[in-house]
């Protein structure tokens, strides 16, 4: 398994994280904002990298797999702790990218209520997706940390 970590070139706003409260990082704050400015270079970075696996004829054996730890509650809200209107941690419902591997394409796995206050499909399970192919956990290297 490889992480790719992503982040906007060293020229212009410089982006530590994409946290997007105000006051974060010493930036304003401004969600639409910052993914104007950060998405197209992600997507650019993507879509190389999907191409250059196409072209290599490797999509069978690499799974792209493009995601966030949460999504965002169904309704805006104000308050703290920073006094603004906004979306809090919705971890019951998110969106991911997938690609290659050995999954079909153009389809879109599980489900959620409109108002997505709980998912309303059991989650799927994607034969032949990352999990499949990493070794039980007793084989795996691991870091002793004590």
């Amino acid at each position: 398994m490889i992480n790719i970590y992503f982040n906007t070139p060293k020229t212009g706003q410089e982006f530590t994280n994409w946290d997007d409260h105000p006051g974060n990082a010493g930036r304003e704050g401004h969600f639409a904002k910052f993914m104007k400015i950060r998405l197209p270079y992600m997507d650019q970075a993507l879509a190389t990298l999907i191409e250059d696996i196409h072209s290599r004829d490797l999509q069978r054996q690499i799974l792209v797999v493009v995601v966030g730890e949460f999504g965002r509650t169904p309704a805006m809200r104000y308050g703290v702790p920073n006094r603004s209107y906004g979306r809090d941690h919705w971890p019951q419902a998110y969106s991911a990218l997938v690609a290659g591997g050995s999954l079909n394409m153009g389809q879109v796995v599980g489900g959620d209520q409109q108002q997505v206050r709980i998912s309303h499909s059991k989650p799927p399970h994607a034969p032949g997706s990352a999990g499949d192919n990493l070794p039980p956990p007793r084989h795996r290297p691991f870091a002793d940390v004590r």
